[in-house]
């Protein structure tokens, strides 16, 4: 009778593990939190179910009076054709959280019916299939908010939104509409494509953008119905930049030469957030990082391995919080 016992309490063990590894083939999210390391994971949303990587650093938040801290999250962003895996790769966030202790989530860009090509996102009036489609890209950003949150490891406080290229461009978008959630973005090689963005909250912003960028030039304008302010002094800046700068409120701008070819423009007065550009001078449409000796040629592009994007877009967004 005891081996009996033994015997369907086995079954219905395996009966269950059977079920969560069908649920997880499945593409549905487990309800327990993210592992140390990278992981996939995917959250239900108005289009379907949206995948996304997660990169959860090996040390545990420090914690501060026997209550365990919670880690800052950042989600970043992908450009056009590309995925989370690619942005993963290419930043190397992954080893620059794990320096600053902070979870890193890489969600994918809704794909049309000719794959991987045609990924993109929903960041205004601009284009392709995201756009065409209406997909809603906000409430997939609030999901993967709410799914990390949920298990208690995300700091609500400190949740921030970076994007490269059609990326950057949803990053804006938002910093325009999700002003509730997070509290800084940081944009390279991208401007502004939506119609309206008036955020009830300040957001802080740091964006980095090369003057040669012959996809995302320097000067790219921004939608027409948001009216461009006057603001006289601040002419060496994008017009996004602009923009935004005048969305928080600041009255005037300071210039340092970081190096060579970077200039940052760092904007003073601002309402509650901070605003700043990093110009490279010649630079292209990539992510600026410094090269490591004898990796690659970089005679073409030597400017964009005078910044270390990675690094510094973390080193701006943790100094702020909601």
């Amino acid at each position: 009778m005891k081996s009996r016992i033994q015997a369907l309490v086995c079954a219905i063990v395996v009966f269950l593990a059977s079920c969560a590894v069908f649920e997880r083939h499945a593409g549905e999210t487990v309800n327990v939190p993210p592992p140390i390391g990278t992981t996939e994971r995917a959250v239900r949303t108005p289009d379907g179910l949206r995948r996304f990587l997660v990169h959860v650093p090996r040390n545990a938040p420090m914690r501060r009076f026997f209550v365990a801290r919670r880690y800052p999250l950042l989600i970043l962003l992908h450009g056009s054709g590309e995925d989370g895996k690619i942005i993963e790769d290419m930043t190397r966030m992954d080893s620059v959280a794990e320096r600053y202790n902070m979870i890193v989530a890489y969600p994918d860009g809704a794909r049309s019916i000719l794959g991987k090509i045609s990924s993109d996102w929903n960041s205004g009036e601009c284009c392709g299939y995201a756009s065409r489609q209406g997909v809603d890209d906000m409430s997939f950003i609030r999901a993967i908010i709410d799914d990390l949150s949920k298990h208690g490891i995300v700091n609500p406080r400190r949740v921030y939104v970076a994007g490269f290229s059609s990326g950057a461009e949803l990053a804006y978008r938002a910093g325009c509409e999700l002003s509730d959630r997070i509290s800084a973005i940081a944009v390279v090689s991208g401007s502004i494509a939506l119609d309206h963005c008036h955020p009830p909250r300040a957001v802080s912003l740091l964006a980095i953008q090369g003057t040669a960028d012959d996809e995302v030039p320097f000067d790219d304008d921004i939608p027409d119905s948001l009216s461009m302010p006057d603001r006289p002094w601040a002419n060496n800046v994008t017009p996004s930049v602009k923009y935004w700068s005048a969305l928080d409120g600041c009255t005037f701008e300071q210039n340092s030469q970081v190096s060579t070819h970077v200039r940052r423009t760092e904007f003073t007065g601002c309402r509650d957030s901070d605003v700043a550009l990093y110009t490279i001078a010649g630079g292209v449409h990539g992510w600026p990082d410094v090269e490591e000796p004898g990796s690659r040629d970089s005679t073409a592009v030597a400017p964009m391995h005078e910044l270390p994007a990675s690094e510094m877009i973390v080193r701006f967004l943790l100094q702020h919080r909601r």
